[in-house]
């Protein structure tokens, strides 16, 4: 049984103190546990779990965190972002875009109302076939954050193309 007078000091974590890994297949939460603990020190570890596809993994201080943010870590020789888990980012959902618009035109667009946390992505139309799982919408999400959002940031991007 666990004693109520813990000190070891878990309880007062915030989502602050955590960071967010997208490791690829076949990495374990021990193995992202160690490259942080190589990182930071493995004494400032203090808990990790895998939540969906991704590990989180609580550190003692906010400072180390964020420190993790900024240089990421090297799994099997792999350098991986690291995301915080308390972002400040904010799913920017981006309508009315064919299939042939490459995503770096609507980045740098992008890049010029904040900065890009996450590679843009297309949204699945959602069709219920089987046959039709495959079919991406004219949407497309990225996370942004570091411009002052509103509601609603409404942006128009006008492109020419050429096809011969």
């Amino acid at each position: 049984m666990a004693s109520r007078g813990s000190s070891s000091g878990l309880e007062k974590l915030t989502r602050q103190h955590a960071v967010k890994l997208s490791p690829p297949g076949g990495v374990s939460i021990e193995e992202c546990s160690l490259a942080v603990g190589a990182s930071v020190g493995y004494g400032r570890v203090k808990s990790a779990s895998r939540m969906n596809s991704a590990v989180v993994i609580f550190l003692d201080s906010t400072e180390k965190a964020n420190q993790l943010v900024e240089s990421g870590i090297v799994v099997k020789g792999t350098l991986l972002p690291v995301l915080p888990l308390a972002t400040p980012a904010k799913k920017v959902v981006i309508s009315n875009v064919p299939p042939f618009l490459r995503n770096e035109l609507l980045e740098r667009e992008l890049a010029r109302h904040g900065q890009l946390v996450s590679p843009i992505k297309m949204i699945p139309l959602g069709c219920k076939s089987t046959h039709l799982k495959h079919v991406v919408s004219f949407r497309r999400q990225v996370l942004m954050y570091g411009a002052p959002f509103v509601k609603r940031l409404t942006l128009k991007i006008t492109a020419t193309f050429c096809h011969i």
